[in-house]
């Protein structure tokens, strides 16, 4: 195309955050505000000029590394988010009842590992249901 134009990257950008692919576009336009927007738009690997038959392929596979790369780090990125989110939750719960029982931290922990491995269910997933609990006995503090 010429230059890709706002309803292209909107579109783009639609195809991205319903089905996630490797996207290649070919271009005239070098504009680095056009290839930021295409980039932001979801765009692997942006082409300015004309391509020649034998650069077609790598630069399908150069498109494809980038996108499982941007892939792995996003889910990544996600796994650390939810055991940071995990660890809080724990935490929480963990001083809930270290107040209301007077255990020391190390006992917490393995009463949590026990209620979990019990109830076959995730650490978290137990703490959750603990923070519940107390919310609703009005005992969160």
């Amino acid at each position: 195309m010429d230059a890709p134009g706002h309803d292209t990257l909107g579109n783009l950008r639609l195809v991205q955050s319903t089905l996630p692919c490797p996207l290649v576009m070919f271009s005239q336009d070098g504009d680095r505000e056009t290839i930021r927007r295409a980039v932001l738009a979801g765009v692997s690997v942006y082409v300015v000029g004309g391509v020649q038959p034998k650069r077609v392929r790598p630069i399908l596979d150069a498109a494809i590394a980038r996108f499982e790369q941007f892939r792995d780090l996003s889910r990544e990125l996600d796994k650390t988010r939810t055991q940071l989110q995990e660890r809080k939750v724990i935490k929480r719960a963990k001083g809930l009842i270290m107040a209301h029982r007077n255990l020391s931290e190390p006992e917490v922990y393995q009463l949590l590992r026990k209620a979990a491995m019990d109830r076959n269910l995730r650490m978290a997933e137990v703490a959750e249901q603990i923070i519940a609990a107390a919310d609703l006995l009005g005992t969160a503090g």
